[in-house]
C-alpha cells in the first residue's frame, strides 16, 4: 500500500518474446496494445513480465516501453519499425510502419519515404484481410494470442501456410490460407453459436 494507506490498483502484463522462440504475435505491438488499455482505465501502476530467450530483445522492449511511457511518439514508432525490419520480421516491421503512418501525430517529413518502404515490404508479404461474424470475435493467427475484433483486421504475414482460429464465447472455429508474396487477401471468420440443449 502507498503512505496515504490505500490500496494500490497494479495492473500485469505478461508477453512472449520471438528470438529463437515459437512465432507469436510482436511482442512490441502486444506490450503497447495491453499498456494503452490500462493506461485508459487509469491504472496507475503496470508491470510488464517477459518471458524471452534473448536478454537483447528483453532489453529492446524495455527501452521502448520506457521511451513510450514518457513520450508516445510516432517517431518511437518508426525507430521499432526499423529495428523490425533489420531483424528480417519483415510482417511485425510492416505493420508497425502502418500504425506510424495512420498515428494522428505523425508529420509529413518522412511520409513519402515510409510509404516506399511499406510498398516494397508488401511485395514481399500477404495482406490479411480479416473480416469477423459476429463483431467482437476473438481472433488468433498461428497460435498467436487472441485479439478483440470489432469488424476488420488487416494485418501482414510471411508467405506460406497460416492458421486463423475464431472464437466468441465458447464456440470456436478454424481455417487454414495459404498466402502468397504481394497477395492481398479477405479472409472471412464467422463463428456460428452451438445449438442449444432441448429442454
Amino acid at each position: 500500500k502507498p503512505a496515504d494507506g490505500k490500496p494500490l490498483r497494479l495492473a500485469v502484463v505478461q508477453v512472449m518474446g520471438r528470438v529463437f522462440m515459437d512465432t507469436l504475435d510482436c511482442p512490441f505491438r502486444a506490450a503497447e496494445r495491453e499498456v494503452d488499455k490500462f493506461i485508459e482505465l487509469g491504472v496507475p501502476a503496470i508491470l510488464v513480465d517477459v518471458h524471452a530467450e534473448a536478454t537483447s530483445e528483453k532489453q529492446a522492449l524495455a527501452n521502448f516501453l520506457d521511451a513510450y511511457s514518457k513520450f508516445p511518439s510516432p517517431k518511437i514508432l518508426l525507430n521499432v519499425a526499423s529495428t523490425l525490419r533489420d531483424m528480417g520480421r519483415l510482417a511485425d516491421a510492416a505493420d508497425t510502419y502502418q500504425r506510424y503512418l495512420t498515428d494522428p501525430a505523425t508529420g509529413p517529413e518522412r511520409m513519402n519515404e515510409v510509404k516506399e518502404l511499406l510498398v516494397k515490404l508488401d511485395e514481399q508479404l500477404t495482406i490479411l484481410t480479416v473480416r469477423v461474424t459476429p463483431k467482437g470475435t476473438d481472433v488468433s493467427i498461428d497460435g498467436g494470442p487472441f485479439v478483440t475484433i470489432g469488424s476488420t483486421l488487416l494485418t501482414r504475414v510471411r508467405p506460406g501456410l497460416h492458421m486463423v482460429r475464431g472464437r466468441p464465447g465458447d464456440a470456436t472455429t478454424e481455417l487454414t490460407l495459404n498466402g502468397f508474396e504481394g497477395e492481398q487477401k479477405d479472409v472471412t471468420v464467422e463463428v456460428k453459436e452451438p445449438p442449444k440443449p432441448a429442454e
